[in-house]
């Protein structure tokens, strides 16, 4: 997991790189944690920092802030036998599918579909740049989930494309 800071005075650094990969490696030498990194930056420094999830498959089609809750489905799923079809954000929520042989009534363990429920809707409370505490938000039509943070980058992004 790699993570990008986006300051005024830097044009963006990651944490394998860039011009604030002092700062994270300092950071996490002290033993910080996303979440204190995340606060430093977003609360005291107004910088923006995006989790950006370099080691995803291929079907994973959603930012990095939702690794914590996509890669222990995954992990899950491969554990006993299920193949991921597909992880995407779909209304400002992430969705996770699972291919099954429906004509073959294969299903999946109740336990299984719990577990894809509740990530599914812990999605509309997480960041999907950052990770951090979020709510379902809505601009112009299109549904994300943000903090406060990523929501005004997302509006201002969005409104500059107009």
């Amino acid at each position: 997991m790699m993570v990008r800071i986006v300051a005024p005075h830097f044009t963006a650094g990651m944490v394998r790189g860039g011009a604030c990969a002092p700062i994270l490696h300092y950071m996490r030498a002290k033993g910080w944690t996303l979440r204190q990194i995340r606060a430093y930056c977003h609360d005291e420094q107004g910088w923006t920092m995006e989790l950006i999830d370099d080691e995803k498959p291929e079907y994973v089609e959603c930012r990095g802030g939702w690794a914590t809750l996509y890669r222990p489905l995954i992990e899950r799923c491969e554990r006993e036998g299920y193949t991921v079809g597909q992880v995407k954000q779909k209304f400002g929520s992430m969705r996770f599918y699972v291919d099954l042989d429906h004509a073959a009534g294969e299903t999946l363990p109740p336990e299984l579909e719990l577990a894809i429920a509740i990530a599914e809707r812990a999605s509309q409370t997480v960041c999907e740049w950052c990770g951090g505490p979020a709510k379902l938000r809505e601009h112009c039509h299109y549904l994300f989930t943000a903090c406060d943070t990523h929501h005004r980058e997302v509006i201002s992004e969005r409104d500059a494309r107009r």
